[in-house]
C-alpha cells in the first residue's frame, strides 16, 4: 500500500511540474474577402493608427490577417 501511495504521489508531482503551454498567438484583426476597397482602406487606416508596425499576412479562407510586427 505504501509503495502504491508513493507511486501515486510521484505521478501527481510530475503532472504538476509540467508548465502550461504558451497561448496560441492571434491576429490583431481579420479582414474578410469581398469588402469594397473604400471599406478595406478605412479599416487598414484605423489599424495603422493603433498598430503602426503591424504586418499583413494571408489568412485562411482568403482573408487578410493583421499581425503584430514581432509575430
Amino acid at each position: 500500500m505504501r509503495q502504491a501511495r508513493e507511486i501515486l504521489f510521484a505521478a501527481t508531482e510530475r503532472t504538476k511540474a509540467k508548465e502550461e503551454p504558451d497561448p496560441k498567438p492571434h491576429p490583431i484583426a481579420v479582414l474578410p474577402s469581398g469588402l469594397p476597397i473604400a471599406e478595406v482602406i478605412t479599416k487598414l487606416s484605423e489599424l495603422q493608427n493603433d498598430h503602426p508596425d503591424a504586418i499583413v499576412k494571408r489568412g485562411r479562407a482568403n482573408k487578410w490577417e493583421i499581425w503584430p510586427a514581432d509575430a
